[in-house]
């Protein structure tokens, strides 16, 4: 284990937990909160995390070497992928919407928005 966990590496991912539920947030459906929901944004929001600050760093380990070789790329890779979310958000959102007009608790627990009942 000596060498790939390391203290930095827990205090990253400590860290990395509100960032992640702020782009949960802000990316994420207003879908009903749930852990398995938390834990999904969590890890994609802490990779997401990782490769945006692999791109100011430049790392020369023995066993490393991750360098930001193309900037242009990446940041067009990344709001991409922030575009995507951000359509997803809308689509959600009128899907919300919809549902709503039924006036069905119902379609509104299958669809996710509100919690079911016991």
């Amino acid at each position: 284990v000596r060498g790939y966990v390391d203290l930095s590496v827990w205090i990253f991912l400590i860290v990395a937990f509100l960032p992640s539920m702020a782009l949960m947030k802000v990316f994420g459906s207003n879908k009903v909160v749930s852990i398995k929901r938390m834990l999904k944004w969590y890890m994609l929001g802490t990779l997401f995390l990782c490769a945006f600050f692999m791109q100011f760093f430049d790392i020369r380990e023995q066993h490393i070497h991750a360098t930001a070789n193309n900037t242009l790329f990446d940041f067009i890779a990344l709001s991409l992928l922030g575009g995507i979310l951000l359509a997803r958000k809308g689509a959600f959102g009128r899907q919300k919407q919809r549902a709503k007009e039924y006036h069905s608790r119902r379609l509104m627990e299958l669809l996710g928005y509100e919690e079911q009942g016991q």
